[in-house]
């Protein structure tokens, strides 16, 4: 049987990417969901920092609460820099848009 090098039944994100991640179109899809994921994360935390409803943030970017449930959930990668400015002066935050 093949153990893991974990403590307990928790396995570290490193191996679990070693085991699945075995190319490099791999390696960049990962990438790219964990910027997405990193970023609806980012954006529904601000709001919530912010003591804002998904309905009142709406309200403060002229959009409806669907679209701030799929920024914050499934679709954060296809925002627009348009809306990421909004949000940005909605959440009175500078945006940094930075290649590496």
């Amino acid at each position: 049987m093949k153990t893991d090098k974990t403590k307990g039944n928790h396995i570290s994100l490193k191996e679990i990417t070693s085991r699945i991640i075995k190319t490099e179109e791999d390696k960049e899809l990962f990438n790219k969901e964990l910027r997405a994921l990193r970023l609806s994360v980012q954006i529904a935390e601000l709001r919530k920092k912010h003591g804002l409803s998904q309905k009142q943030f709406a309200s403060r970017l002229h959009v409806r609460q669907q679209c701030v449930s799929r920024m914050e959930t499934e679709n954060a990668l296809s925002v627009s820099v348009n809306t990421l400015i909004k949000i940005a002066k909605a959440l009175h935050k500078h945006l940094v848009i930075d290649f590496r």
